[in-house]
């Protein structure tokens, strides 16, 4: 065998690094959430509970989005939404197009509009409204900045006196300010100008929580793009304006403007998202959220956009840890309000995992269920994960549980804590399953019972349920622990392709091979 260089070997890891790098947009889609005619699809901005409900201003409706429950919540006000923020008692404060500033509280229920004389109505727009860690309101307004100190007074900032004041950001520093005069910072209540930035007509701001870095955004011939003052880059041709910016928590960088939405991943490139990444043309793009479990949430001026993407393992070369992210999985969240059946096409999950817990499993589960619980962070919480355990009985140990953060852990302590004992009653195994799966059916998903067993039953017998379950749209796969005679596992295969879907003998594959049998299956 020829032998690689160090240098060589240097190089390729350096160019799989890369590669990571600069290949990480291609696993991420926009898809858009359906909305009613009768509402304006036009979401300016948006604001995301401690629920995460997603509330998007569309015209005079604020209007909440359940993606748990995938439901629209509306509610008409007086006024056209500009900005939206919630406190730290989930108290909307909601800023006008014509310089008004509403607050409703949890029941929507109007309170008295707070009024700051300088805001003439129809002259003033009101560019953002921050909520400091002390639940104090900051409005950000085309004509300065004004600090609100109890239900009644408030306080002009001198310094941003007819000012534009787009938004504040927090920093270990101290608070941020993105204004049409420069970047400037507030330490010892006394704003003072971040050098660089001075001058600077700064639109857009956010800060990474992660390694206290920020974006900034400003617009003068060019929007110009930096991050944590060093240039990364600019739109198309200076020809758009950025409306919105935002560090996540995977230590990326978004931007929202006329154009479309940007990315960008440090030492990597900016990446440019348009019609070829979204179910819809996201031609504008007006503001940007992420919810707890991570998820990226657009509004544009078609409507409410989700950023959908798997995270796949791939090989990569010798010695480099090469992980790209190329598999996508798109989601088209169902209008509820509609009565026909809508076809969500190729993409939610409703698992239902159907285990063996007889005596015999002891030794051989655990495997999966590492594999398994591995594979379950990077679902999506649209998706649904139930559990169906057999031996001598069954029990449904999990049913139609979403997989947000809570249910991941709680499934997780499940699967380390089973008690195996008994023998192996698959075919009541089966019928529960299909029962569970037929009852939470995701119309047009992958609707699929994975079966992990050591196969110590009669296979051959189990063909009638198997084309029972197919008959209904559920899909069946086959995933066995025990090195069995090759007829068996002719059988099981032939079990599993009657289901459509694979089978598979994890007892004889590595842990990185059951993980990618997983994901070939919530991927199908």
């Amino acid at each position: 065998m020829k032998k690689i260089s160090l240098y060589t070997f240097f190089v390729l890891i350096c160019l799989s690094t890369f590669a990571q790098k600069n290949m990480w947009w291609k696993a991420i889609r926009f898809v858009q959430v359906p909305m009613e005619d009768t509402v304006p699809k036009k979401v300016p901005c948006l604001a995301i509970d401690d629920k995460d409900i997603v509330w998007t201003g569309r015209g005079n409706f604020l209007c909440g989005w359940d993606d748990i429950k995938r439901k629209w919540e509306y509610h008409k006000l007086t006024d056209t939404l500009a900005t939206i923020s919630l406190d730290a008692k989930n108290v909307f404060w909601i800023g006008t197009n014509n310089g008004k500033i509403l607050s409703y509280d949890k029941e929507l229920k109007i309170q008295i509009p707070f009024t700051i004389k300088e805001l003439k109505e129809g002259d003033v727009k009101i560019n953002s409204i921050y909520i400091d860690a002390h639940n104090e309101k900051w409005i950000c307004t085309s004509n300065g900045l004004y600090h609100i100190l109890d239900a009644k007074n408030y306080q002009a900032v001198y310094l941003f006196d007819k000012t534009n004041v787009y938004r504040l950001r927090k920093s270990p520093e101290g608070i941020l300010a993105a204004t049409s005069k420069g970047l400037f910072k507030m330490v010892n209540k006394e704003w003072k100008p971040i050098q660089g930035y001075y001058g600077k007509n700064i639109g857009g701001l956010d800060v990474n929580a992660a390694d206290e870095k920020f974006l900034a955004l400003w617009g003068e011939k060019k929007d110009e793009v930096f991050w944590n003052a060093q240039k990364i880059g600019t739109d198309s041709a200076g020809r758009y304006k950025f409306n919105d910016v935002l560090a996540d928590g995977n230590e990326r960088f978004w931007g929202a403007n006329l154009g479309g939405i940007y990315g960008y991943v440090p030492d990597a490139e900016w990446h440019y998202f348009h019609e070829a990444n979204s179910e819809l043309d996201v031609s504008v793009a007006h503001c940007i959220g992420e919810d707890e479990n991570g998820d990226i949430w657009v509004g544009a001026e078609e409507g409410l956009y989700k950023m959908a993407m798997i995270v796949k393992t791939v090989n990569g070369v010798v010695g480099a840890k090469l992980t790209t992210q190329d598999s996508i999985r798109m989601k088209l969240i169902p209008n509820p309000d509609a009565n026909a059946e809508v076809d969500l096409g190729k993409g939610e999950n409703h698992i239902v995992l159907l285990l063996d817990i007889s005596a015999s499993m002891q030794s051989s589960i655990n495997k999966m269920a590492v594999a398994f619980a591995n594979i379950l962070k990077y679902l999506p919480e649209t998706d649904r994960v139930s559990i169906v355990t057999y031996n001598g009985k069954t029990e449904i140990m999990a049913s139609n549980w979403a997989a947000n953060k809570k249910n991941k852990v709680r499934i997780n302590d499940m699967l380390s804590d089973f008690t195996y004992e008994g023998n192996t009653n698959i075919r009541a195994g089966l019928k529960v399953a299909m029962k569970l799966a037929k009852e939470n059916k995701i119309v047009g998903g992958n609707n699929r019972i994975i079966l992990v067993s050591d196969a110590n039953f009669e296979v051959e017998k189990q063909y009638d349920l198997v084309n029972d379950i197919t008959m209904e749209g559920i899909y069946l796969s086959v995933f066995c622990s025990q090195k069995k005679a090759q007829k068996q596992h002719d059988e099981l295969s032939k079990m599993a392709q009657m289901g459509h879907g694979n089978y598979f003998n994890f007892a004889v594959g590595d842990d990185k091979a059951i993980e990618s049998a997983f994901w070939q299956e919530i991927t199908r």
